[in-house]
């Protein structure tokens, strides 16, 4: 990844940051890249502009006119951050946002890095430009979050400022989250994992994680993560994914509409608005009870082609068609309660490889396609790196497991859930 295509970095970002990008906006030092397609976008180089002057001062705009200010990568190459910060606030509206993602000074190049972009005039750190917020005394801080190349690739961090005076931003919290973290080997893994359900914006939720004993160090690294929002447990044997996860429900103790999620421990969430985004869905959404979506592979970073199930998949049964039941996998325990322990198992044992089918082909088939969605937005990170993985090491069990489960009896939709 090229450090020094800054005009690129809002490729990172957009899915984070969209709910807060509604409305009229402009996108100031757009680059190539504009937030969304309906931004006005500023930039004094750029040939995509829609208006190339300078954003350190927009007279053109009047007073209060726009809901969202966005920025990526341009602060820094401006000298007078208060300034350019007063005059973006002065043309956004009461109630609006200015959204910034910015180069953080601890991961990006120093200046004097012959591999630093030349335009940059300084750097910030979130607790800096922060700082330089509130001195102008006319916002809020709603959200705020730093992404290490370590973990996610960037090398940056965003604060949107919510401009005071107008509606405050809703952030509320109706939709309670019981994630569901199961893992056999992920020493090398379980941190980034668990981090990633930590950092989350939205605060309504509960984790559960089941470890296997795999004669590793993953329960040993999980355990620092233990709090009263997150509990770790290792069994005394390895009971495997659908028994772990059926397990990790009973001790989180749902209600009805309380959603659950199915994480695996060697994957991670891509961000920390994933809890925020999937939420959305729900409350946009009354009648839904399930969701799937799109991951991103790691190590090589690039989009799943993944997409929704549509009314003729599911007229023609869903064990019939192509595979779309994909992570991140959501559901209303209203709706995992119905599951049928027997369609679970493999004889006497619950399934030990393609636990995902055989529990998502039953939940399908229950909701129906009017009470499932699938999110496009990148919410969850698929580790194909790790040696453990099932595709890797029992390829063929997996491969006769799907057989079974896809020649099995379907379950009959559920008019009232």
């Amino acid at each position: 990844m090229n450090q020094n295509k800054l005009r690129g970095e809002t490729n990172h970002c957009r899915n984070r940051l969209l709910r807060y990008c509604k409305g009229q906006g402009v996108d100031l030092g757009c680059g190539n890249i504009k937030i969304k397609p309906e931004a006005i976008a500023i930039d004094l180089l750029s040939p995509y502009a829609d208006m190339k002057i300078d954003a350190r001062l927009m007279p053109c705009f009047p007073d209060e006119h726009f809901d969202y200010v966005y920025s990526s990568h341009l602060l820094e190459e401006i000298e007078d951050t208060e300034a350019t910060l007063r005059e973006w606030l002065r043309i956004l509206k009461k109630g609006g946002y200015l959204i910034l993602y910015q180069a953080d000074e601890e991961y990006y190049y120093k200046l004097n890095d012959p591999r630093c972009n030349s335009a940059h005039k300084h750097h910030f750190s979130i607790n800096k430009l922060k700082e330089i917020l509130l001195k102008t005394e006319q916002i809020e801080i709603v959200h705020e979050a730093r992404y290490d190349p370590d973990t996610y690739k960037e090398w940056s961090f965003e604060i949107v400022a919510q401009k005071k005076g107008g509606t405050k931003y809703n952030s509320s919290n109706n939709i309670n989250f019981k994630i569901m973290v199961v893992a056999g080997p992920a020493e090398e893994y379980i941190e980034k994992c668990l981090n990633s359900i930590i950092i989350q914006d939205y605060p309504n939720w509960k984790a559960q994680v089941i470890l296997d004993p795999v004669g590793d160090k993953t329960y040993e690294r999980a355990l620092k993560f233990q709090n009263d929002k997150m509990s770790i447990i290792q069994n005394e044997k390895p009971l495997y994914n659908i028994a772990n996860f059926i397990k990790a429900v009973s001790l989180l103790e749902p209600e009805n509409n309380d959603v659950l999620i199915m994480i695996d421990g060697d994957d991670w969430l891509h961000n920390s608005s994933v809890l925020h985004t999937v939420k959305t869905y729900y409350e946009e959404n009354p009648d839904l009870v399930l969701t799937h979506g799109s991951w991103e592979p790691y190590p090589t970073l690039k989009q799943t082609n993944n997409f929704a199930y549509s009314e003729d998949d599911f007229k023609r049964g869903i064990r019939r068609v192509r595979w779309r039941g994909s992570h991140l996998r959501t559901c209303k325990y209203k709706l995992w309660k119905q599951l049928k322990d027997e369609s679970l198992r493999d004889g006497d044992y619950y399934y030990t490889v393609a636990g995902d089918l055989a529990i998502m082909f039953p939940l399908l088939e229950m909701a129906g396609y009017h009470r499932v969605k699938f999110i496009p937005e990148i919410l969850y990170v698929y580790n194909q790196e790790t040696p453990f993985n099932d595709e890797k090491k029992k390829f063929q069990e997996q491969k006769a497991a799907e057989s079974k489960l896809r020649n099995s009896e379907p379950y009959k939709f559920l008019e009232n859930i």
